[in-house]
């Protein structure tokens, strides 16, 4: 929030409220798009933007809120980039000797997310009945419950990964996979 209010003040903060126009609000947001923003912090500094200038508008600063006339930034859809089998073989094959090999398998064979990775732990592993729960995400270098509770889940192992696990799990000597 206050990066999204220092690059908002940056550019129109040095315009007077009642001089303040929606062409330069939609000026802004256009200039944040050709640095290379995503559409969804374009329309996070939209939302900051509208909601400082309707309490503008609350407090009688202002008559009207210009950003109410600029259209919000559309919300496009993500576009996945899928590996295909071909693609993932040769990944695997290239990291096979290096310290990413095991977070690379685990995210292939699972479909965990990073941070759910960084946070994996031997304890979460049932060698016995071939599956892990995930419990846990990395933020900021500190461990943290998952968000939901719909993030708290049991993913069954293939065979191939339960025998990576076992063998990685031999040169390890710390509490983290």
């Amino acid at each position: 929030y206050t990066w999204a209010i220092r690059q908002i003040s940056k550019s129109i903060g040095n315009i007077k409220l009642d001089a303040l126009k929606p062409m330069h609000i939609s000026n802004f947001l256009i200039e944040q798009s050709s640095r290379g923003l995503n559409n969804s912090t374009l329309r996070f500094f939209y939302s900051v933007i509208r909601r400082s200038l309707e309490c503008a508008v609350n407090w009688q600063l202002i008559k009207m809120n210009p950003a109410e006339r600029v259209q919000r930034p559309s919300r496009r859809k993500y576009q996945a980039q899928v590996y295909g089998p071909d693609q993932i073989g040769e990944l695997l094959k290239a990291a096979k000797n290096t310290p990413a090999y095991m977070i690379i398998l685990l995210a292939i064979s699972t479909g965990m997310r990073r941070s759910e990775i960084a946070a994996l732990r031997w304890q979460d592993i049932n060698f016995k009945d071939k599956s892990l729960c995930v419990r846990n995400s990395m933020a900021g270098g500190q461990l943290q419950p998952v968000k939901t509770q719909y993030s708290e889940r049991v993913v069954v192992l293939p065979k191939n990964l339960i025998d990576e696990l076992q063998a990685h799990r031999l040169n390890s000597n710390s509490d983290f996979v």
